[in-house]
């Protein structure tokens, strides 16, 4: 699953903004998955683009799911606001993969 959300920050963004993220994801998501396709593929993914807070959407998400994978980069020294979310919240296990 891969989770946006635009901050307030950017101000109101219109549909078609919107539009433009979604479509940007729909084009990186599946790159960014098919190594680990190639790499363990006797194991089913279930790939979901949505929009909303990071730290909330998965959690709601992940019912009938047995194991959640979440990413985490290399580049801070503890993990961040979303894993810590997940790993409070979650009823089923979490799986934090640091990569760059």
């Amino acid at each position: 699953m891969h989770v946006w959300h635009v901050p307030l920050s950017r101000g109101v963004v219109d549909a078609e903004e919107r539009a433009r993220i979604r479509q940007a994801a729909e084009r990186e998501f599946p790159a960014f998955v098919e190594p680990w396709h190639q790499k363990y593929p006797s194991v089913f993914v279930r790939e979901e683009l949505r929009e909303g807070l990071t730290a909330h959407v998965p959690v709601r998400a992940w019912r009938g799911m047995g194991l959640l994978v979440a990413g985490r980069r290399t580049r801070r020294a503890a993990a961040g606001p979303v894993v810590h979310a997940l790993t409070h919240r979650a009823s089923r296990p979490v799986v934090v993969v640091s990569h760059d």
